[in-house]
């Protein structure tokens, strides 16, 4: 039986991982300065990110912590720079983590002997506990060239972190992996860089996209403001703007719900969620679906066994979304399901309200207020439960978290501007105050709470290379596999059901056509009322049935699935082949394996955002 992991919609911890990047040689005049600058900006992370912490709506969100917020420092620790950052910052508080371009021996032939002491001592600097030490050896080889190594722990450690300090002169590299190359990357994927540079170190600037400043205006406290704006715009939940209001019967229920305080923001009401269950209501849609497509949709293919602290984190996040995911999906298709056929039911009560003798009359007006109050109740629950709203939106953090669980033991993370295109298609731009922010958009909270997620998930530690890199490329086919097969049951499921819908519908209108026809001739012919009336019944029941089936197939997007399912299958098939074509035992080989995993994981996240964009307009209504 498949490891099951427990069900915890959990509270992370805040955590807060500041990188460095820097020259190695460093002139001795400037140390002192440079020190007392890059000892400035790291008190002001650190109690900015406890103010934000301790702020009303974060300390609601995160689980709470004894000893406050986690504040971390990444640095492959060559010598200048990213030492005298270290120094600094393990005087401040922080934990230090390092990423070597190379395994330890061969990393150490770059220092003579007195620096590879003080690299020691900083190493040491990193146990964590019994567990080891926060340190990992990137698979890069001198005798591949030195270069390659050093621009790849570069790039390892801007994937890491959430601002980078960048002691830099402003010239640029002077070969691959400088850190002029390294300041342009971040400033290129939306990383603040908080660059000092040693000739000034008493005025840093902050940059921002397109590598300008962020305020044009060159004073300390200007800079200093705007890195306190983003570091609590980051560590805050973001406010939410409120449901949308579709229809007189949702503007009531939504005035109900302000009045009694019954109102909640969509992370408050995840975080409060408690384990899936099976519902009456919820199974209508799984056995109107084993009716009209009896064809497994699942694959039939159990997850990989979560294995070591990163695989287990994102693991327990997948699960739980997927589970509650699936649980408020059922729920939202099988109201719209009753809510068709609830409709046809008062559709045709009205009719033989018109056929059926003056006796049955009260029955016939009963069942018809019986079917519109069902639909009233089904709809307000939508409303008033947001079972569509919350389906599409945990089915979304689920995906973030299925595909994350490949990428970060390598120490690769899912585009962060994809991610939060996926809630805010234009986010704002927000330079002013929390409080001048206007309320995002309903489904913000998932980029969110998945970046919250990633900052405090354990970074990988080891050697990136061999058994590691084998067992990252195992998670990577299984989640092809598992793809493909899921992909493969939809498309077939998802033509099944269109087809016998479309047949189903036909057939009632051609027996509704047949009726009408022969109702006409046995008018006529002045045949026997009863008969007539009969026939007339069968007149009602078809168009209704058939106009039943048919919406239920427009509705449910049944053919759109069917073509994203193909579209996905060769995509996922050329990807297993890419996945199986590379060679793991030559150099940097975890640099191959992260871009083949990375396009994989960017497949899947533009066909879940055509997923959620499909449906997010499918609101439950009574019109």
């Amino acid at each position: 039986m498949p490891h099951q992991p427990p069900f915890s919609s959990h509270r992370p911890h805040v955590f807060w991982r500041v990188g460095v990047t820097g020259h190695r040689d460093l002139s001795d005049s400037n140390v002192p300065n440079l020190r007392s600058a890059v000892a400035r900006v790291l008190e002001l992370v650190g109690n900015t990110v406890r103010e934000a912490a301790a702020g009303e709506v974060a300390m609601a969100t995160y689980a709470p912590a004894g000893s406050g917020p986690t504040l971390r420092l990444l640095s492959p620790l060559a010598e200048g720079a990213d030492r005298l950052v270290a120094k600094a910052a393990l005087l401040s508080g922080y934990q230090l983590e390092v990423a070597m371009p190379f395994a330890q021996a061969q990393y150490e032939q770059d220092f003579d002997p007195e620096s590879v002491t003080e690299f020691r001592t900083l190493l040491d600097q990193t146990r964590d506990g019994p567990s080891g030490h926060r340190v990992l050896a990137i698979d890069g080889s001198p005798a591949d060239g030195r270069e390659k190594g050093y621009k790849a722990v570069g790039r390892f450690v801007l994937r890491n972190c959430d601002l980078l300090i960048a002691v830099w002169d402003g010239q640029p590299a002077a070969g691959r992996g400088g850190t002029a190359e390294i300041v342009r990357s971040a400033v290129a994927m939306g990383l603040p860089v908080w660059w000092i540079n040693p000739a000034t170190p008493h005025a840093p600037q902050l940059l921002r996209d397109g590598g300008q400043p962020l305020h044009v205006a060159p004073d300390v406290p200007a800079q200093e403001a705007a890195l306190v704006g983003y570091i609590r715009e980051v560590i805050t939940p973001p406010q939410m703007e409120q449901p949308h209001r579709h229809g007189c019967l949702g503007r009531l229920i939504h005035h109900a719900c302000s009045m009694f305080g019954r109102q909640s923001s969509p992370l408050e009401d995840y975080l409060r969620e408690k384990p899936p269950s099976r519902t009456l209501l919820g199974g209508v849609y799984a056995r109107f679906m084993r009716l009209v497509a009896p064809v497994s949709a699942g694959g039939g293919r159990a997850t990989l066994p979560a294995e070591g602290a990163i695989e287990h984190w994102w693991e327990r996040n997948c699960a739980t979304a997927t589970g509650l995911s699936n649980m408020y999906g059922d729920l939202y298709r099988s109201s719209y399901i009753l809510v068709f056929f609830l409709a046809g039911s008062a559709l045709l009560a009205a009719i033989l309200a018109f056929a059926v003798p003056p006796s049955l009359h009260v029955a016939v007006a009963g069942v018809e207020l019986a079917a519109l109050l069902g639909i009233a109740l089904l709809v307000g629950a939508n409303h008033l439960y947001r079972w569509q709203e919350r389906w599409i939106q945990y089915r979304l953090f689920a995906e973030l978290c299925r595909k994350q669980r490949v990428l970060a033991p390598l120490g690769w993370t899912l585009p962060v501007r994809d991610i939060a295109r996926l809630t805010t298609p234009d986010p704002p731009t927000r330079q002013g105050a929390p409080h001048e922010v206007e309320p995002a958009p309903r489904d913000a909270w998932v980029a969110w709470y998945f970046a919250a997620n990633r900052r405090a998930c354990p970074m990988p530690t080891g050697t990136l290379s061999g058994p590691a890199l084998s067992r990252v490329q195992a998670i990577g086919k299984h989640l092809v596999d598992e793809q493909l097969a899921y992909h493969q049951a939809r498309e077939q499921r998802s033509e099944l059901a269109a087809r016998r819908l479309a047949h189903w519908g036909d057939l009632f209108f051609v027996v509704a056509l047949a009726g009408v026809i022969l109702r006409i001739g046995m008018e006529l012919m002045h045949l026997p009322t009863l008969a007539v009336t009969l026939l007339g019944v069968v007149c009602s029941v078809a168009p209704t049935a058939s106009a039943t089936f048919l919406g239920i197939r427009a509705y449910a997007e049944f053919e759109l699935l069917a073509r994203q399912s193909a579209r996905m299958q060769r995509t996922m098939a050329d990807a297993a082949r890419q996945l199986d074509a590379l060679t793991l035992d030559r150099p940097l080989a975890s640099n191959d394996l992260g871009n083949a995993l990375f396009g994989v994981t960017a497949a899947m996240l533009l066909d879940i955002d055509g997923w959620a964009q499909l449906f997010q307009a499918k609101a439950v209504e009574a019109g």
